[in-house]
C-alpha cells in the first residue's frame, strides 16, 4: 500500500506541477504585448494638411502603405514603440476590405471544425490566435464592440452532440488562450420553442433546437478610422510618437537607395492634385488584395501571392433578426456558411469566399445575390420574391487570401491560407498579406517584430510591443480615465446624458456613443454651437453635425468618405444615401470651400460609389 500511496502522491504532485506550469505558460503568452496601466491624452487629432506637410519634410523610420485595418494597426504599433511613422492610403481609411466585412470579431468556428477533421495544427493555431485577439478588440473599444449571441439551428438529432462538442471546444479554447478572461458568456443548447422565439422567421418543419454561442461584433470602418486617428496622436500614451497619416494619397512609385533597397515612395495627393516624395528607412506594404501591385513596383518579376476572394452581403430590414441575436447556417448547398446579423438597426445577410477579380469598387454580381436569396429561402419562412423585395443595399468586399507557392490549384479559394504572412522581398520591401479583421493587431505586431529583425541595422525601438488592450481613441474621457460603464454598448450611461444635455432622442444618443465613444460629446457640442443637431435623414439616428465633424476632425474628403465610412448610411440604405447626397455636398462644400467644378466632381464620385451599393430587383 505504501508503494501505491507514494505513486499517487508523486503522480498527483507531478500533475499539479504540470498544470501550474501550463497555466503559467498560458499567462505569460497572454501578457505578451499587454500595455498595462497607461495615461491617455485627450486631444483633437492633427489635420490632414499638417500631416502631409510632415511627410514632405521629415525622414521616417517606417513608411506604411495602406490605411485599412492592417496598415493602421502597423502605424499604431510602430508609433506606440516610439518609431516615427508615416501612413498613406490610396482612397480612404477602410475604403476597401476593412469596411465591407461581416462586422464580426470571431475566432472561426468552421476553422476549428476543419482543424479537428483534418488534424491540422495550423488551423487550430489560427483559431487560437484569433480568439485571443477577439478578447483584445472587445476591450480596446468597448463603446463599439459587444458580445453577440449567434444561433445555430439544428434539423437532425445527430447534429446536437456533434455541434455541441465543437462549440464547447470553441469556448474552452477561448478560455485557455485568454486565461479565462474572454469577456463573453458561455454557449448553450436551447429547445425548438426557444429557437423559434429567438428567430420567428425560421422554418419550423423538422427543427430540433439550436446551439447558441457568442462572438463579438463591431463597426468595422469606424473602428478602422479610430485606429488611424489614434496612430496620429502624438503623446497619446507615454513615449508614443504620433504618425503622419493621410488618406487619398496614391502611391505611384517607390524610391530606392544606391544598393537597390526601397527607402521611400512617390505619392500623388488626389485631393490637392500634387505629387511629392516620402523618404524613410523601411517601407511596409499593407494594401490587402492589392499587395502584389506594390510589390511589382519594387520588383516587376516578383511572384504574385494574393488571390482575392469576395465576401458578399445584402442588407435586409431589422425584423429579419432580433436586435441582440445573430444566426449562422453552418453549411449551405456549396459548403460555405451564411450569416444573419443585426447591425445598425438592420440585418446583414451574407457569405464569404467567392472567387473574384481585383477592383477598387467591387460590386456583387446578380449570381452572388441570387445565392444568398436562394439559401435564405431554404431556411426562412419567406419565398425568394419576398426576400429579394426587402433588400435595401448590397456590397462586396475582397479578402486577400495568400496562395500556397507549392500549390498548382488556382480554381478555388477554399484551399488558400486564412492566416497572415510577412513577406520580405530582396528589395527590402516588407509586405503583410492575408489575415482577417479580428487579428489585425497581431498582424501588426508580427510585422513590426519582423522589421526589427530584418532591418535591425536601420531601426531600433524604445519599447517592445504594447498594443494589446491599448484603448482606441474614444474609449476614455477628456481626463484620460477609462470608464467602460459610461460608454458600454450594452447599458452605458453616456447616452442618457446626451439626451438630457442636447435634447436628443435616445436611439440617436445611443448611436452616437456607439460610433464615437466619449467623443460623441464633441460631436454634440459642435452640433449645438452650429445648429446641426437635427437629423440628417428622417427616421434614422444620423445627425447633420456628423458631416461637419467628419470633415474637420476625421479627414473626411469625399461623399463616400462621409456617407460610406464615417456615417454608415450607404451601407444600410443606399437609396436614402443617394437622396441626401446633394445636401451632404452642400455641408461639405462650405467646410472645404469647394467651387462649382469640385462640387460637380464630388457628386459624380458619390454616384459611382453608391451604384456599387445599390441593389436593383430584376423583377422591377
Amino acid at each position: 500500500m505504501g508503494f501505491f500511496r507514494k505513486t499517487l502522491i508523486y503522480g498527483g504532485g507531478l500533475g499539479s506541477a504540470c498544470a501550474a506550469g501550463g497555466y503559467a505558460a498560458l499567462h505569460y503568452n497572454h501578457q505578451q504585448g499587454m500595455i498595462g496601466h497607461a495615461n491617455y491624452s485627450y486631444a483633437p487629432p492633427p489635420k490632414r494638411e499638417d500631416n502631409i506637410e510632415r511627410m514632405k519634410k521629415e525622414h521616417f523610420d517606417l513608411i506604411v502603405i495602406g490605411g485599412g485595418a492592417t496598415g493602421s494597426g502597423v502605424a499604431v504599433d510602430g508609433a506606440s514603440r516610439g518609431l516615427n511613422c508615416a501612413l498613406v492610403e490610396y482612397d480612404d481609411f477602410a475604403s476597401g476590405t476593412s469596411s465591407r466585412s461581416t462586422k464580426l470579431l470571431h475566432g472561426g468556428v468552421r476553422y476549428l471544425e476543419a482543424a479537428f477533421k483534418n488534424l491540422d495544427i495550423g488551423q487550430l493555431y489560427l483559431v487560437w490566435e484569433a480568439l485571443e485577439e477577439r478578447a483584445h478588440m472587445m476591450k480596446s473599444a468597448p463603446f463599439m464592440s459587444k458580445p453577440l449571441p449567434i444561433v445555430m439551428p439544428i434539423y437532425n438529432w445527430w447534429q446536437v452532440p456533434y455541434f455541441y462538442a465543437g462549440i464547447k471546444a470553441y469556448d474552452w479554447l477561448a478560455k485557455l488562450v485568454c486565461c479565462f478572461d474572454t469577456g463573453l458568456p458561455e454557449c448553450f443548447y436551447t429547445s425548438r420553442a426557444n429557437t423559434l422565439f429567438l428567430f420567428p422567421l425560421l422554418k419550423s418543419e423538422g427543427l430540433k433546437g439550436a446551439l447558441v454561442y457568442y462572438d463579438g461584433q463591431h463597426n468595422d470602418s469606424r473602428m478602422n478610422i479610430q485606429l488611424a486617428l489614434t496612430a496620429s496622436m502624438d503623446g497619446y500614451v507615454e513615449g508614443m510618437k504620433g504618425a503622419a497619416v493621410a488618406n487619398h494619397c496614391q502611391v505611384i512609385g517607390v524610391i530606392k537607395d544606391s544598393d537597390g533597397l526601397v527607402n521611400g515612395i512617390k505619392v500623388r495627393d488626389t485631393v490637392k492634385k500634387e505629387e511629392f516624395d516620402i523618404h524613410g528607412k523601411v517601407v511596409v506594404n499593407c494594401t490587402g488584395p492589392f499587395a502584389d501591385q506594390i510589390r511589382e513596383m519594387a520588383d516587376p518579376n516578383c511572384r504574385k501571392l494574393v488571390a482575392p476572394a469576395a465576401g458578399v452581403h445584402v442588407v435586409l430590414p431589422k425584423w429579419y433578426s432580433p436586435p441582440n441575436f445573430g444566426m449562422i447556417i453552418p453549411e449551405t448547398t456549396d459548403g460555405r456558411v451564411l450569416f444573419y446579423l443585426p447591425w445598425e438597426d438592420n440585418t446583414i445577410a451574407g457569405t464569404t469566399d467567392a472567387k473574384s477579380v481585383l477592383t477598387h469598387l467591387p460590386k456583387p454580381t446578380s449570381e452572388e445575390v441570387d445565392f444568398i436569396v436562394r439559401e435564405s429561402a431554404r431556411y426562412l419562412s419567406l419565398d425568394e420574391a419576398q426576400i429579394r423585395q426587402d433588400i435595401k443595399a448590397s456590397w462586396s468586399g475582397l479578402r486577400p487570401l495568400v496562395k500556397d507557392p507549392k500549390s498548382a490549384d488556382e480554381g478555388s479559394t477554399a484551399k488558400l491560407s486564412r492566416s497572415h504572412e510577412i513577406v520580405v522581398d530582396p528589395s527590402g520591401l516588407v509586405s503583410v498579406m492575408g489575415g482577417k479583421w479580428t487579428t489585425y493587431r497581431r498582424m501588426a505586431q508580427d510585422a513590426v517584430d519582423k522589421i526589427l529583425e530584418v532591418h535591425r541595422d536601420k531601426i531600433r525601438t524604445r519599447a517592445p510591443c504594447r498594443t494589446k488592450n491599448l484603448l482606441i481613441m474614444g474609449s476614455h474621457d477628456h481626463t484620460g480615465n477609462f470608464q467602460p460603464k459610461e460608454v458600454s454598448v450594452l447599458g452605458g450611461k453616456l447616452p442618457l446624458h446626451l439626451t438630457k444635455q442636447y435634447n436628443l432622442k435616445l436611439p440617436t444618443a445611443e448611436y452616437l456613443v456607439r460610433s464615437y465613444g466619449f467623443r460623441a460629446l464633441d460631436v454634440c457640442e459642435l452640433g449645438k454651437k452650429e445648429g446641426l443637431l437635427d437629423p440628417l435623414v428622417p427616421n434614422q439616428p444620423f445627425i447633420r453635425a456628423e458631416v461637419v465633424y467628419a470633415v474637420r476632425h476625421e479627414m473626411g474628403c469625399t461623399i463616400p468618405d462621409v456617407l460610406g465610412r464615417r456615417i454608415r448610411l450607404a451601407f444600410v440604405d443606399a437609396d436614402e444615401a443617394s437622396r441626401i447626397a446633394h445636401d451632404t455636398v452642400r455641408l461639405m462644400a462650405r467646410e472645404l470651400k469647394w467651387h462649382f467644378s469640385q462640387i460637380s466632381e464630388a457628386e459624380k464620385e458619390a454616384k459611382a460609389f453608391l451604384h456599387t451599393m445599390t441593389y436593383k430587383n430584376p423583377a422591377e
